[in-house]
Formats: structure tokens, C-alpha cells, sequence
């Protein structure tokens, strides 16, 4: 009986040790059926109205227009944005002549616009128009596709974690 006891032990033991060494493979993920809606719709274009309405806005805070000058400004301005969609749908196959047309619209704004600010105005949005081409240089300098920066913009990312060192396969028996 001690015979046939210790033999099931001895058995038990080195199924034991065998089974604790084999590997076995990660367990697959299993996928979620895919939804059957339908992607969303990509984001409205803005009308030529709410173009105009926003820069009317921003104009406002930034260069503090008057109430008289407010609607002078939001009709130069729409006049603008229905001038570039005219450009962009008349133009739309040919980007040499609708890069002409859009200069020639951008002008006529700048002399509409000049009539109507101030000359503190105008020498702020110059101010203003300036920073936003150098930001817009630095963004294209660094390869920025558009993104928001991360963080306060003042210190650096964080880097990234090292990989994982790989454990060496184990010995194979014998």
C-alpha cells in the first residue's frame, strides 16, 4: 500500500512540476460586435452669417469697436465671407485663380475696413494679425498638424516610459 501511495505522490508531483512550466498563451481578447450606427455626420460648415458674426465678436473684445462702428464692421465683414464662398465655388478647380481672387477680396476688405477703425485700432490688429502669423509659422515650423499644445505650453512633455525589458524564453527540458 505504501508502495502504491508513494508512487500517486511521485506521479502527482511531476504532473504538478510539469504543468507549473508550460506557458500557457494569453487568453485572445474577444471583440465586441461593431454597432450598427452609423458613423456621425461631419461638422456643418459655418455660414458666411456666422463667420462674419464671430469675427464681428472677437473684433469687438479685441479692439473694442463702438456701437457706431459695429454694424458697419459685421456688414464689411459679411460682404467678405460671401465674396470668399462665391471664390471658393467659382474657383473651386482652378487654386491658382481663386489664390488671385481671394488677394484681390482680402484688399478690398482692408480698404473697407480702414475707413471705418480708428488709427489705434488699426495699429492693434496689425499687432494682433502679426502674433497670429508667427504662432501660425512656429506651428508649421515644428510640424504641428493643428493640435492643441499639451500642458501650459512652457515645459517640456514628459518622456516617454522605456519599454518593458523582455524575459528570456525559458530552458527547454530534458
Amino acid at each position: 500500500m505504501k508502495k502504491i501511495l508513494l508512487s500517486v505522490l511521485t506521479v502527482a508531483i511531476a504532473c504538478g512540476s510539469a504543468l507549473a512550466q508550460t506557458k500557457t498563451p494569453p487568453p485572445t481578447p474577444t471583440k465586441t460586435p461593431p454597432t450598427q450606427t452609423a458613423p456621425p455626420p461631419p461638422p456643418a460648415k459655418m455660414s458666411a452669417d456666422d463667420r462674419a458674426e464671430n469675427g464681428l465678436k472677437r473684433m469687438v473684445k479685441e479692439l473694442a469697436l463702438t456701437d457706431e462702428q459695429k454694424p458697419k464692421v459685421k456688414a464689411i465683414l459679411l460682404k467678405r465671407e460671401k465674396g470668399r464662398d462665391e471664390l471658393r465655388e467659382k474657383n473651386k478647380d482652378d487654386k491658382k485663380a481663386m489664390v488671385m481672387a481671394m488677394k484681390k477680396n482680402n484688399e478690398d476688405y482692408e480698404k473697407e475696413m480702414d475707413a471705418v477703425l480708428t488709427q489705434a485700432q488699426k495699429d492693434k490688429q496689425k499687432q494682433l494679425m502679426d502674433d497670429r502669423r508667427k504662432k501660425a509659422e512656429e506651428r508649421k515650423k515644428d510640424g504641428d498638424k493643428g493640435e492643441k499644445p499639451k500642458g501650459d505650453g512652457k515645459t517640456p512633455p514628459a518622456p516617454a516610459p522605456a519599454p518593458a525589458p523582455k524575459t528570456p524564453p525559458p530552458a527547454p527540458k530534458q
